[in-house]
């Protein structure tokens, strides 16, 4: 206002008065402008207010649709999951999502995978989170987070929030955001999953973690998968392993670790009695590493899945991994995928399911296994109960092992899926072996 009357002089009152009713007719215009787009993207992409799952993956909404859907979701009390994936709605969308959560009690699954959401979007979502008491499950991976975007989600952990599985994989965080989200772990008592999966966070990251595990209670699930973790890393969250962890499933593929960090995450396994899923795959344990796992497997009684794919543990790592599997009473699932072994290790393989009462899936693909090792298991296959799912894709089977299998299937039934793709086998043999898996568990 230019004139006197702003200075509190005869006339000021209406002038205030003026600006504002034009600020609130412009709040009011933008208001009813929102709730017409809002209402024209519900119609656009057939979602319902009553409907308790919207999914909206890979619509290219943009950041206006977020603001849209924040809007109808504010008061909505049925709407209990939003697939968002895919529509590039950064940090000023996912903004307007945040504020939903103050007021929304319904959602519990948001699903932000690849929006561009840098820090920014993660700490408004964290205050979100923090005043929010529904919210169970949140997917940020593929994202523009970095350890500031992972410090705040540390901080709504720490805050209250009602989180039980959070995707945080494929960003760009780093030591010093896992440093922060394992102090949320010592006194957070909600989170069940983390998935740090693809980030940059090397051992002083994971050891901060291992610290916090010692403490936490909750954690059952933690995903490290392709960070450049090392030997020091592994050692660090097997020691938590052997302490008073209560993981159940631990991701380790591809985190640059030898036989060194297999070797101590079988001697964690030799005290361990609560983790059930193991993943190591791609890595380079070698044969070193198989024999100290397999050597664990003799003691331990509650792991279920083993995954070892890509570690280059040739046939004696085979061979060890078969002789451990005859006293064992837990494996379900063992997988072996492209580790160079060849027949030797199948018929070590093959000789012990025979007596298996446990195993009921194993992964052979992208071996060098030739029609030996294809006719061991076939013998297997006549014998074995237990087995459902035997994998042998990408080998070397011939026509005389692809046969085998073929007629050990017509006195199976309980095999329920027999893989041998992309082999040496003639086509008529092949598509005889499929016939009959089809054909005898269809």
């Amino acid at each position: 206002v230019s004139d006197t009357s702003a200075l509190g002089l005869p006339g000021s009152r209406t002038v205030v008065a003026d600006i504002v009713n034009r600020v609130r007719s412009e709040r009011a215009t933008q208001r009813t402008l929102l709730n017409e787009m809002t209402y024209d993207v519900l119609t656009q992409y057939g979602l319902s207010e009553t409907d308790k799952v919207w999914r909206l993956d890979h619509s290219s909404i943009g950041h206006v649709g977020a603001q849209c859907l924040a809007q109808a979701l504010m008061d909505n009390v049925v709407v209990a999951e939003l697939h968002f994936l895919d529509n590039q709605c950064g940090d000023i969308g996912t903004q307007a999502l945040a504020e939903m959560l103050h007021r929304n009690t319904a959602l519990k699954t948001l699903d932000l995978d690849r929006n561009n959401i840098g820090d920014i979007g993660a700490r408004s979502l964290a205050t979100g989170l923090k005043a929010n008491a529904t919210l169970r499950v949140l997917y940020l991976n593929v994202n523009k987070l970095q350890d500031e975007g992972a410090q705040a989600m540390a901080e709504a952990l720490k805050g209250g929030s009602t989180l039980t599985t959070l995707h945080l994989g494929s960003n760009n965080i780093q030591d010093a955001g896992a440093q922060a989200l394992a102090e949320s772990l010592h006194t957070n008592s909600t989170l069940i999953s983390l998935h740090l999966g693809t980030n940059n966070i090397e051992a002083a990251g994971v050891q901060a973690l291992a610290e916090a595990l010692e403490r936490n209670s909750t954690l059952r699930t933690l995903s490290l998968e392709r960070n450049p973790v090392g030997d020091v890393g592994v050692q660090a969250l097997a020691d938590a392993l052997k302490g008073s962890s209560k993981l159940t499933e631990l991701n380790f593929g591809s985190v640059q670790c030898g036989s060194t960090g297999a070797e101590a995450l079988a001697d964690a396994l030799k005290h361990n009695t609560t983790l059930k899923e193991l993943k190591i795959e791609r890595n380079d344990i070698r044969s070193v590493g198989a024999q100290a796992l397999a050597d664990a497997l003799k003691i331990n009684r509650t792991l279920e899945q083993l995954e070892l794919g890509d570690n280059n543990v040739r046939d004696s790592g085979a061979l060890a991994l078969a002789e451990s599997l005859e006293s064992n009473i837990s494996i379900t699932r063992l997988d072996l995928w492209g580790n160079g072994i060849g027949d030797a290790g199948a018929q070590a393989l093959a000789k012990t399911l025979q007596g298996s009462a446990t195993v009921e899936s194993l992964l052979l693909w992208r071996n060098r296994i030739g029609d030996l090792g294809a006719q061991a298991f076939a013998n297997t296959i006549e014998h074995n109960t237990t087995l459902k799912k035997l994998d042998l894709d990408y080998n070397r089977i011939g026509a005389v092992g692809a046969q085998a299998l073929a007629d050990a299937m017509t006195d199976n039934t309980s095999l329920k899926t027999l893989l041998i793709n992309d082999n040496a086998n003639e086509r008529e043999t092949m598509w005889t072996v499929e016939s009959l898996a089809k054909s005898l568990h269809a």
